[in-house]
C-alpha cells in the first residue's frame, strides 16, 4: 500500500494525484470514500469534468494536533479525527480551483464544510483562486437550496429524487 504524499501542505494519495478527469471513472470505489460517493463524483466528473484539466480525490488537510501530550493512544486518534478535513473533489482549471463536496440528501452542514476547505485551501495555498463551491447530491429541500443559493455555493443535482418546484441544476437540465 502507498502512503499518501504531501504536496505542498495538502496530503494527498498519489495515485490520484493528479487524476485526469478520464481517469478514475470505471473504478468502483476510491480510496477513503463510500461507493456512494464515489459514485456521485463519477457522475459529476462525467458531466462537469469537460470544464476541467485535473482533479484531486479525496483531498486531506492537515489536523489539528492532541491539546495534551500524555493523552491515551484512542483519545490522540479521536481528536485527530475529529480535526481533520477531507475535501471529496478539488476540480482544477490551471490555478482555479472548485471544491466538490458529495451528499446523497443535502443539508446544510455541506455548507459549513465547502467553507471550511475553502478557508483551508486558500490558508494553504494563498496564490489558488477558489472559482466555485459545488455540492452534488440527489436530493434537497427548497428550504435549504435557498441557503446554498445565498450562500453562492452552486447546487448540481444529480437523477431523480429533488423535490417538484426546486432550482437547481441537474445532469442535463439548466444550469443554476
Amino acid at each position: 500500500m502507498s502512503r499518501p504524499v504531501r504536496m505542498r501542505h495538502l496530503v494527498v494519495d498519489p495515485f490520484y494525484d493528479p487524476l485526469h478527469v478520464s481517469d478514475g471513472l470505471t473504478v468502483r470505489r476510491w480510496r477513503g470514500m463510500s461507493a456512494t460517493e464515489t459514485g456521485m463524483l463519477q457522475e459529476w466528473l462525467t458531466w462537469r469534468g469537460k470544464d476541467y484539466d485535473r482533479a484531486q480525490v479525496n483531498v486531506h488537510f492537515p489536523c489539528g494536533l492532541p491539546a495534551a501530550v500524555e493523552t491515551s493512544q484512542p483519545l490522540v486518534r479521536m481528536w485527530i479525527q475529529a480535526t481533520c478535513h477531507r475535501a471529496d473533489l478539488i476540480a482544477w482549471r490551471g490555478r482555479g480551483a472548485t471544491i466538490v463536496e458529495a451528499k446523497v440528501v443535502i443539508h446544510p452542514r455541506g455548507l459549513e464544510q465547502l467553507l471550511d476547505y475553502r478557508s483551508l485551501l486558500l490558508e494553504q495555498q494563498p496564490g489558488v483562486h477558489v472559482e466555485a463551491l459545488v455540492i452534488v447530491g440527489r436530493s434537497i429541500s427548497p428550504d435549504v437550496l435557498d441557503v446554498y443559493e445565498k450562500a453562492g455555493v452552486r447546487v448540481d443535482l444529480l437523477g431523480g429524487m429533488g423535490f417538484p418546484g426546486v432550482r437547481s441544476s441537474r445532469c442535463g437540465g439548466r444550469g443554476v
